[in-house]
């Protein structure tokens, strides 16, 4: 026994001075013997002596050697475990022996345990990872989102791999609105991203047609003006529309003109001015004129003054003969002639016995009176109408659309 604790006390000093050249700690561990760590045969038995591992939990306490220092091993102290660590190390946990007890779980380092938090991939990619530091992870995309809007509404979505193509959905009906096409569209033939369409739509184009009358016939004619609207608008036609044909008046307009959803008819529609003569031709025609019985009576006054001054009498107004030469006035807006829109005489259009006789004066465009007697004066046939031997006369004047039409009958009883 002094042989082998004389060997220990040898064999720690030389640990010693060993670890203090190298610059080394040593650790205690109660976990296993010097005996265990250093196998010495005894010299009183060829049995080699093993001790069992402890049980209690390990402790830890490190030392420092001094250079030179002797270090005495204490034999009370023998199941002391010496593990060499490097100095400078700022490791002081326990390091467990090959024969450690089982039922206490190994160490785990920190340093591997990875502290980036694990993300699941999505359904739609898939992320190639490797340890090999000189390959880079790839990314494989499986499918791209086509989603598809209208209004701002989702109405379709669908999910198809990269490349593919897209038959985008039927597009619906909205009222007023007609549609034109989807955004993105040439993208849907092979796609490559995620995508949103648009649905684009256009105002449907209300068509009104404004009807206006340009004749006065009987059965009128009438000229069309086109409009196009957005559906469901109110719609008013143009005031200028409002113009009747010469001789009538507008009164109102016929048909929808509020919240117009399809093509529409709007008819203007007239009646004659109250203030206005018409006659009917036998083409149907209708003809309307203004009469101006003052420009008939101013030149009525002036002939009668100029018979007068001849010395001759005043011819009395033939009042039963006026509608006669109103009709006459008018027709000569149509026909300036002695013969009648018909093709008969003139005679013909007033009320005349059988034993009477006339004669008749014709004239259009000016609005003087002076004017109209010195015109008739200097033609010889109207000269002498308007100086002869009758007994009564009658003046028309009717304003038609660009002329005033004269008309002046003589009568003899």
């Amino acid at each position: 026994m002094i042989r082998k604790e004389n060997l220990l006390a040898f064999s720690v000093l030389l640990i010693t001075v060993l670890l203090s050249v190298s610059g080394c700690t040593f650790t205690f561990h109660s976990e296993r013997t010097l005996d265990s760590v250093l196998t010495i045969p005894s010299e009183t038995t060829d049995e080699t002596t093993t001790t069992e591992p402890s049980t209690l939990p390990s402790t830890t306490s490190t030392t420092e050697p001094q250079p030179g220092s002797e270090t005495t091993a204490d034999p009370s102290k023998t199941d002391e475990t010496f593990v060499i660590t490097e100095s400078g190390s700022s490791e002081t946990e326990p390091r467990q022996t090959e024969e450690s007890d089982p039922t206490i779980p190994p160490s785990v380092t920190p340093s591997t345990i990875s502290t980036e938090e694990e993300t699941t991939p999505s359904a739609d990619i898939i992320e190639e990872t490797t340890d090999d530091p000189d390959i880079t992870p790839t990314t494989t995309i499986l499918s791209y989102r086509v989603r598809f809007f209208v209004q701002g509404k989702e109405i379709h979505s669908v999910h198809v791999t990269p490349g593919s193509s897209v038959l985008p959905p039927p597009a619906p009906k909205i009222p007023g609105r007609i549609f034109v096409a989807w955004t993105n569209e040439s993208r849907l033939r092979r796609v490559t991203q995620d995508l949103d369409v648009q649905a684009i739509y256009n105002y449907v184009q209300i068509k009104v047609t404004v009807r206006t009358q340009v004749t006065t016939n009987v059965t009128a004619s009438y000229e069309e003006h086109k409009f196009l609207i957005d559906y469901g608008s109110d719609f008013l036609p143009p005031k200028e529309l409002e113009t009747p044909p010469f001789g009538m008046v507008f009164t109102a307009w016929r048909g929808n003109q509020s919240e117009l959803i399809s093509d529409t008819v709007i008819t203007a529609e007239y009646k004659q001015d109250p203030k206005a003569i018409a006659i009917v031709l036998s083409s149907g025609r209708k003809v309307l004129g203004y009469p101006d019985p003052d420009l008939a009576g101013d030149f009525l006054a002036l002939l009668n003054y100029r018979r007068l001054e001849r010395g001759l009498d005043t011819l009395e107004t033939a009042e039963t003969q006026r509608q006669a030469a109103l009709a006459r006035a008018l027709e000569l807006s149509v026909n300036f002639s002695h013969i009648r829109p018909d093709g008969d005489s003139y005679w013909t259009a007033y009320n005349l016995k059988t034993t009477s006789s006339m004669s008749e004066n014709i004239l259009y465009g000016t609005d003087d009176p002076e004017a109209a007697f010195e015109y008739w004066n200097n033609l010889t046939g109207h000269r002498e109408n308007m100086f002869g031997s009758y007994d009564s006369t009658i003046v028309a004047v009717v304003r038609g659309e660009k002329y005033h039409y004269w008309v002046q009958g003589f009568f003899s009883d």
